[in-house]
């Protein structure tokens, strides 16, 4: 398990561009008290996965965004007490979304 905290920016960023795709796993963590967001999932290409995450809690922002054409799947998380949205979509993208506490 890591822990992602009090970062100056988001505190995970999974960005793809130039044709070339991502399939992250974001699993296990706590992502919290960062400046901005706390998962940023952005771009074409885009299939990351952010499954059951203990923490995304207490983010400037969202505790998850997903833009730019991103098609991403956030499954079986614990997302709460963010400034901004628990979830976030905008531009483009999709999610697949399901099973998640979110407060």
């Amino acid at each position: 398990m890591n822990k992602i905290r009090r970062s100056d920016t988001c505190g995970i960023h999974i960005l793809t561009k130039n044709g070339l795709r991502s399939d992250a796993i974001i699993k296990y963590n706590w992502v919290e008290k960062n400046m901005e967001d706390g998962i940023v999932l952005e771009g074409d290409q885009n299939f990351s996965r952010v499954e059951k995450n203990h923490h995304i809690a207490s983010n400037r922002k969202a505790g998850i965004r997903a833009t730019y054409m991103a098609s991403v799947k956030i499954l079986n998380n614990q997302i709460f007490g963010n400034y901004g949205q628990g979830v976030l979509l905008v531009d483009s993208s999709s999610a697949h979304i399901e099973k998640n506490e979110i407060f």
